[in-house]
């Protein structure tokens, strides 16, 4: 049997969000599908004890990464000589083998977003540039890429040249629910008070600087609720000059003792966290897909979301929308509104769930990788 090789070189557990969380998902999906003998995985030995455990379940070639993962994806013929073996190798995250180094192979990369077009001023000129170059690449060396939107794709089109459209393969993000099933039980995060709950890695675009402005507005009229920021902090992230911009979100967290923040959670904590909030805000300027916003509707919690990028898409148009995500008075009238019609909205979201976790199944979305494997 051909099997597929996916590389895995660019997880760092616990510090590439939600790349690592679209990782682990596909690979459940696989597992549901009962396909995981067709697929064969690449990981960094000097992480092998970080992995989640999920990677167990599938036959592994361990190499050792002593510089950054990009030297080691874009060059994996000369760096991992069995790959000579599969006929199709696929990468999770937008780094492909160099195109005069593919061979006979068929390489499948995922392009997630084009961030630094719409955010420049986070990446330094030599990331821009890496980035326009790694994305070319992919055009040119894949024989499909993946988009995880119709809103993705577009930019691809709109950025790169309405020539690649053909390659391009949309296949929304899996989302395993089972973990959000299973919530921890007591502990640090089993909250005795009202809240109201943000997902998100502290980037700029994340939009949190207004989030906690517009808490601020909400908290004067029910001072009893409290604000929970799930997520890694700007310090801990990688890929961008994220400083400036925490030491602002920094200063505002600490203007309100009302304001939390957790840092990054395990799953049974997050499922936790989601299962207990009031209503759930997500206020981000720019998403390649989104994934908090419909793991909370998949829980069934009432969803403020923006329109920006991916987000109306992907919330199947049924959550509640900013149409100004930087003004904080539109977000905190959201807040107010949800929280005053609070039971109507609960009854709503709960009627919702269903559909969401139908649509981002792992197993139905791992389907439609196979499928485009199978056809190369």
């Amino acid at each position: 049997m051909n099997k597929t090789l996916i590389t895995g070189l660019f997880v760092y557990p616990g510090k590439v969000g939600g790349a690592e969380i679209y990782f682990n998902n596909l690979l459940a999906g696989f597992l549901r599908n009962k396909s995981e003998d067709q697929i064969h995985l690449l990981l960094n030995r000097n992480l092998i004890d970080q992995y989640d455990p999920i990677v167990n379940q599938f036959s592994i070639d361990f190499i050792d990464v002593k510089q950054n993962r990009v030297l080691y994806d874009s060059t994996l013929p000369f760096i991992h000589s069995p790959i000579k073996k599969f006929p199709v190798v696929f990468s999770p995250n937008y780094v492909t083998t160099l195109a005069n180094l593919t061979g006979s192979r068929s390489y499948v990369t995922t392009i997630h977003d084009l961030q630094y077009q719409h955010f420049p001023q986070f990446f330094s000129a030599k990331k821009r540039k890496w980035q326009y170059f790694a994305h070319i690449n992919t055009l040119k060396a894949c024989k499909k890429v993946i988009c995880i939107s119709e809103f993705v794709r577009d930019d691809i089109c709109k950025v790169y040249g309405e020539k690649y459209r053909d390659k391009l393969e949309v296949i929304h993000n899996p989302i395993d629910f089972s973990k959000l099933d299973k919530p921890a039980k007591g502990g640090k995060f089993a909250y005795d008070f009202p809240y109201v709950l943000s997902v998100a890695a502290h980037y700029p675009h994340k939009n949190t600087l207004s989030l906690v402005k517009a808490f601020n507005i909400f908290n004067k009229e029910f001072p009893q609720y409290k604000l929970v920021l799930v997520g890694q902090l700007s310090k801990n992230l990688v890929g961008g000059d994220y400083a400036s911009y925490g030491a602002e979100l920094g200063k505002a967290f600490e203007s309100n003792p009302n304001i939390i923040t957790t840092g990054f959670v395990k799953d049974d904590e997050l499922a936790q966290i989601y299962r207990n909030c009031s209503f759930f805000v997500f206020p981000s300027l720019f998403e390649g897909f989104g994934m908090p916003p419909v793991e909370a509707m998949g829980v069934g919690k009432p969803v403020i979301t923006t329109r920006c990028g991916s987000l109306q898409e992907v919330t199947l148009n049924k959550a509640m929308y900013i149409n100004t995500p930087q003004d904080e008075w539109e977000i905190a009238e959201h807040m107010l509104n949800c929280h005053k019609n609070l039971p109507a909205k609960s009854l709503q979201a709960e009627k919702l769930s269903e559909e969401i976790r139908h649509t981002y199944c792992p197993g139905n979305v791992s389907r439609a990788y196979t499928h485009v494997f199978d056809k190369l």
